[in-house]
Order: C-alpha cells, then sequence, then structure tokens
C-alpha cells in the first residue's frame, strides 16, 4: 500500500508539475508571489517577463498582534485553565516558541540546537505531519510542552520570549512576521524564507544560516522589553499592513 501511495504522488507531483509549467508560459497570465526570493526563482525558472510578474508582501495585522496592558504572568494564568499542560514550566524563566507542522517547519532543528542546552523551557504549538516522527528530549531539565493548533497564538507570543523557526522553505512565513511584531526575539532562516527579507538589520533576529552565525542567549523579556522591541521594528512594519497589501494587490489586478 506504502509504494502505491507513493508511486501515486510521484504522479500527481509530475502531472501537476506540467500544468505549472505550462501556466507560467502562457503570455496571457500574470502572477504576484510574496518574497523577492520566489520572484527571482520563477523570472530565472521560467523566463517570466517583469511586467507578468509582481512581488506584494503579506501583511501584519499590528492591531490584533500587539502587547496587551497586562503582565505575561496574568496572561500565564489565564491560559493554565485552557492548557494544564502549562503548568509544566516556570513562568519567571525564559521560554522558546515554536508554531507550525512539526517536520515542514523544522522542529527537529529546533530539538537539535536547544539539546546543546543545559536546560530549557519550549512551547510548541502545532501537530506532527502525517508520515513524520519527532523524538523530544528525555532530560528532565529539557521542557517541552506540546499544544494543539490553537486561537490564542497571540497569547502564546505574549507568554515567551524566543521564536524559533528554523523552516527550510518558506515562500513568506507570516508566524514570523506576527512573532516579531509582537517583540520577540526571532532565530530562522534567511534564505528561502519570504518573512526573513523585512527582518534583516532589525534588533532581536538571527538567522541561523549565517556563516559564523552562533546561537543566541536567550533572556526573560517582561512587557516593556518587548515592547521597546516592538517599536524599534514599527518603522518598517507599518510599510507592510494589510491595508497596503490589499492595495497592491488591486493595483496588480485592474491591470491584469
Amino acid at each position: 500500500m506504502n509504494l502505491l501511495v507513493k508511486a501515486y504522488k510521484k504522479i500527481m507531483y509530475f502531472y501537476f508539475r506540467k500544468c505549472e509549467e505550462y501556466l507560467y508560459t502562457q503570455k496571457n497570465v500574470k502572477i504576484y508571489v510574496l518574497s523577492q526570493f520566489v520572484y527571482d526563482y520563477m523570472r530565472s525558472r521560467f523566463n517570466i517577463s517583469q511586467d507578468r510578474l509582481a512581488l506584494i508582501y503579506s501583511g501584519i495585522n499590528l492591531d490584533q498582534f500587539q502587547l496587551l496592558p497586562i503582565e505575561r504572568k496574568e496572561i500565564f494564568s489565564i491560559l493554565t485553565s485552557e492548557y494544564p499542560q502549562l503548568n509544566l514550566l516556570n513562568p519567571s524563566r525564559p521560554t522558546y516558541l515554536f508554531v507550525g507542522a512539526y517536520e515542514r517547519k523544522g522542529l527537529a532543528t529546533v530539538l537539535e540546537y536547544l539539546g546543546h542546552l543545559e536546560e530549557y523551557q519550549l512551547i510548541v504549538v502545532g501537530e506532527k505531519d502525517s508520515t513524520g516522527s519527532i523524538i523530544f528530549s528525555e532530560n528532565p531539565k529539557h521542557i517541552t510542552v506540546r499544544i494543539k493548533y490553537t486561537n490564542r497564538i497571540a497569547d502564546f507570543y505574549a507568554i515567551s520570549d524566543s521564536f524559533f523557526f528554523p523552516t527550510m522553505y518558506e515562500p513568506f512565513g507570516l508566524v514570523i512576521l506576527e512573532a516579531a511584531a509582537m517583540g520577540l526575539q526571532i532565530i530562522t532562516r534567511r534564505q528561502e524564507v519570504g518573512a526573513s527579507e523585512l527582518l534583516v538589520g532589525l534588533p532581536e533576529v538571527y538567522f541561523i544560516d549565517d556563516k559564523d552565525s552562533r546561537m543566541p542567549t536567550i533572556r526573560y523579556l517582561n512587557r516593556q522589553d518587548k515592547e521597546k522591541i516592538r517599536c524599534e521594528r514599527l518603522a518598517r512594519f507599518q510599510s507592510y499592513t494589510w491595508l497596503k497589501s490589499s492595495e497592491q494587490l488591486l493595483k496588480f489586478l485592474k491591470n491584469i
């Protein structure tokens, strides 16, 4: 059965790849992409002319992803009533956060990096991929709390200090921008991650695939710390709101 599934997937991949190649070569088709690296790929791979291709970054809702006027320990206390597994964590200690499908978004890399630390606290929001498997540390000082996908993601940003998201390929990666807008330390990849293009040069942003990069030290961030980091990033983020992205997309669609 497994062989049949694999064969089916290969056939469907080949079919959709050919459909994609045909579509992209049609002169009357216009395309918009979410990042510069995808834009460059489309230009080189399919020889798409600039008049048929537009770069429109995703937006960030700065009103939704902003700090609440209460301290994180109070938010933590509220969350524990809905997610009692959070009681395994010490709310006074710095905490890492990972969000997404385990395998595709790089949880194994997170665990590998953190495994070199004497101790850590990690919140994982998401679920494993259908065919994947992740081995969590059995070290009692390596504490990982797993949460299924939730609509309270902003609260989990609020109780965390470092957003660790080492995805190997991400056309954009909205969660990275959300966490950055909430004032968290960001650890991700620079190459082939669209949102990283908007984070270069900002404070408390680290790319693990940079030459000579080192794992940054995590520190506990209170509300004032996060507000300071957020304010230092806002000038750039205000150029990438959903309103501005929508205006760009509408202009693009009108020219089709």
